[in-house]
């Protein structure tokens, strides 16, 4: 696979939800408008090359630094999809929760944390 494709691929890869997700993740990003215009023209594409994608897309803000903001793009995709995945799984939810007790722990808040230990241990009961 070539280098220049990686990105096209991931974002071909993503399942509709994941996809609106993405979306809506990378517009709350400090440099969302960049990169979800970034995002938008190469999830329109059949298929992708450098440059093809550059002649296509004369003047546009992503081009300027174009490597680097292709590199960011799939940064805040993977950020994305963890969050997503956080989301949506039984298992991230639990550590999470254990790891809010482990800081509430160390700021010697005993009584909060054990509050989240139960909340993981009813969760994970609950979907077990």
């Amino acid at each position: 696979m070539h280098t220049k494709s990686r990105l096209f691929d991931l974002i071909n890869s993503l399942s509709q939800a994941e996809k609106r997700y993405v979306h809506r993740r990378l517009n709350q990003h400090k440099n969302g408008s960049l990169a979800g215009g970034l995002y938008a023209a190469i999830g329109k594409l059949d298929s992708f090359s450098d440059p093809d994608f550059k002649l296509a897309n004369p003047g546009a803000p992503w081009l300027r630094s174009f490597a680097k903001n292709k590199l960011l793009l799939v940064e805040l995709i993977l950020q994305a999809l963890r969050e997503y995945r956080r989301e949506k799984s039984i298992r991230y939810q639990v550590e999470d929760l254990i790891r809010d007790a482990e800081i509430l722990i160390s700021k010697a808040k005993s009584d909060h944390a054990l509050k989240r230990l139960n909340k993981a241990l009813e969760v994970a009961e609950k979907f077990e």
